[in-house]
């Protein structure tokens, strides 16, 4: 198959990851895999080199940048003549439906990533792309989703179930294990004195995040418990940022929070944990929770998305936004991570590669875009 998988950014986050991994898998089973991006990335992460694929830039200059991006993007795609357009996350959606009349009218695929957004926390285009979505939806020759909530929240209900999948998403367990010393070396660059725990939460700074919830169950775990110390893993909203540092100090937190930005080895990160938090208001399938089990770390979520199906008894699910459960849940973690060795560990590590690792997500991903393809315009 010629494949154009379609993505607003590759800048850091999930959904990226995964473009970036799927894109090698499809590659190395022999297909001709094409990513192109509407804007330039500002940092390497993650990296692209190896994985076969090619890459396109589409070097949108801007949101307002419509018709002279558009015409770029029809003119990459008469260019490579995909069979199969794979878009992720709104605004890609709805322009390659948008792009096929104009394009050799490939089949399209659809990724939806996320189960739930406020969208009143989101900007007018933010709204429009996913009104136009949905709205969009019964024209689109299939499409994914990586949770259960994600299909039902952003299709309608009248969606062909033939025309739907639900592909979860792949965990790279080569790279993600368990390897103690590596976290021992980060705690150490981060301060973390001998004996001292690690509660740390994964994202990128975004109101979706509910960094500010983490903070608050920060600060009741600090207040039973001396020895915990807390980090934030991830950039973004430079002005969020702000208010989170104003929420730390007025909450008696100090410098008990360490504001790590983005960092380029994640299984260091997460083996330096002792315990991971998820305080997101909604997620599709929370890539951090299955990663940090695949270095052995148990973790509080919230109930967002696919949270439920990963953790299997793994950890334990609270509900959104309240700092007191995800305190209280984290506490009683803690004390049960203090037995939990290498064995336990290791358990989790080979549990998350049978469930997800990513050579099931990219045969259930190649199968779909052939079937697709077969029945586009049927």
């Amino acid at each position: 198959m010629r494949i154009l998988l379609l993505i607003r950014s590759l800048e850091t986050g999930g959904t990226q990851r995964q473009v970036i991994a799927l894109a090698d898998g499809l590659a190395r089973k022999g297909h001709h895999v094409t990513v192109a991006a509407f804007y330039a990335r500002s940092n390497p992460w993650p990296p692209m080199d190896g994985t076969g694929a090619h890459f396109a830039v589409l070097n949108k200059k801007g949101r307002w940048d419509f018709a002279s991006f558009f015409l770029g993007l029809i003119s990459l795609i008469r260019r490579i003549r995909p069979d199969v357009i794979y878009s992720f996350l709104p605004d890609a959606n709805v322009l390659a439906l948008l792009a096929k009349p104009f394009a050799g009218r490939p089949a399209i695929v659809w990724s939806i990533r996320a189960s739930a957004v406020n969208l009143e926390r989101t900007d007018f285009l933010s709204r429009l792309f996913y009104a136009l979505q949905r709205m969009l939806a019964p024209f689109v020759d299939h499409v994914v989703a990586n949770s259960e909530a994600g299909l039902a929240r952003h299709l309608p209900a009248s969606f062909p179930t033939e025309h739907r999948s639900l592909i979860y998403n792949g965990i790279d367990c080569d790279t993600l294990h368990v390897e103690r010393q590596v976290g021992l070396t980060l705690r150490h660059a981060w301060g973390i004195k001998l004996g001292q725990k690690l509660v740390g939460i994964v994202g990128r700074l975004d109101p979706i995040k509910d960094h500010m919830t983490f903070l608050e169950a920060a600060a009741r775990i600090a207040a039973h418990r001396a020895d915990v110390r807390f980090v934030c893993v991830g950039g973004g909203d430079a002005l969020l940022k702000r208010r989170l540092l104003a929420n730390q100090m007025r909450l008696g937190l100090g410098d008990r929070v360490i504001w790590a930005g983005e960092q380029p080895d994640m299984m260091a990160v997460y083996n330096a944990l002792d315990l991971l938090v998820l305080t997101s208001i909604g997620e599709g399938f929370p890539n951090v929770l299955a990663e940090a089990l695949a270095c052995g770390i148990a973790c509080v979520s919230t109930d967002a998305g696919e949270a439920r199906t990963i953790l299997q008894g793994e950890g334990e699910v609270v509900p959104v936004g309240d700092s007191e459960a995800i305190a209280e849940a984290c506490l009683r973690r803690l004390d049960a991570e203090a037995d939990a060795g290498e064995q336990v560990r290791s358990h989790r590590h080979s549990t998350i590669a049978r469930r997800f690792g990513l050579e099931a997500l990219y045969d259930l991903t190649e199968a779909t875009l052939r079937q697709a393809i077969s029945s586009r315009g049927s």
